[in-house]
């Protein structure tokens, strides 16, 4: 199978590391797991949280946020479809 290239778009935010979070992206903090999706109501990024919970914006990013996967290669990290 040839490999598929899915273009994420930079949301300006940076986790712990310093490595760029991108759309797509799923994070760790504080202990619960969020997705980074881009919201059309608020024309914006969200974190969803694998909880049902919604943050809306870089406002909530903590210090301690962790990127732990994405969506396209950690769909087990989320119990639900992106």
């Amino acid at each position: 199978d040839p490999i598929q290239f899915v273009p994420m778009q930079s949301t300006g935010w940076f986790d712990k590391k310093q490595t760029e979070i991108y759309e797509g992206d799923i994070v760790q903090m504080e202990n619960a797991i969020y997705q980074i999706i881009w919201s059309e109501e608020i024309s914006g990024f969200i974190l969803l949280g694998t909880d049902g919970s919604i943050m809306m914006g870089g406002d909530y990013i903590t210090d301690d946020i962790e990127i732990i996967g994405n969506v396209y290669e950690n769909q087990e990290l989320i119990n639900y479809k992106y």
